[in-house]
């Protein structure tokens, strides 16, 4: 996967699929990546978005690593299909913007983060005939630490 604000370079995919009975199983995947800040991202050039927002780049911004963890579960049976996953991101050094109060302005740049943190969870239940239905959709926004 690769977020569209940087480039990725996949290092590592694994992946360990359990079949725990005739209608479950389970699936876990590791990936990690390096991410790059864009050109953008790195263009100390002010952007003036209006008289009172300015965006700038930070010349400073270095690449980082990406941890994902994935489990997926799937369940079948005669009157239902039950697909619930849960993701974990951890990504120290992660770009992110940030936002400072000038005198006249508020000026966004990005920095890397020291960590951050992204957790997700989806429950994705198909009811025979009915159409698929995704009954749950929790997802944590990326907190740096």
């Amino acid at each position: 996967q690769c977020r569209s604000s940087a480039a990725s370079d996949v290092y590592k995919r694994q992946s360990l699929y359990y079949l725990a009975g005739e209608r479950s199983d389970f699936l876990f995947q590791y990936s990690s990546d390096r991410l790059a800040p864009t050109l953008s991202d790195l263009n100390t050039a002010s952007y003036y978005r209006d008289e009172k927002y300015v965006y700038s780049g930070n010349p400073d911004l270095v690449p980082y690593l990406r941890h994902q963890f994935e489990m997926q579960y799937s369940f079948t049976s005669n009157w239902i299909d039950l697909f619930p996953m849960a993701q974990l991101t951890l990504a120290p050094g992660d770009i992110l913007p940030e936002f400072m109060r000038k005198d006249a302005y508020i000026l966004e740049t990005k920095v890397n983060a020291d960590r951050s943190v992204r957790a997700a969870g989806w429950l994705t239940a198909r009811l025979k005939p009915l159409r698929d239905l995704s009954l749950i959709h929790i997802s944590e926004p990326t907190r740096p630490y």
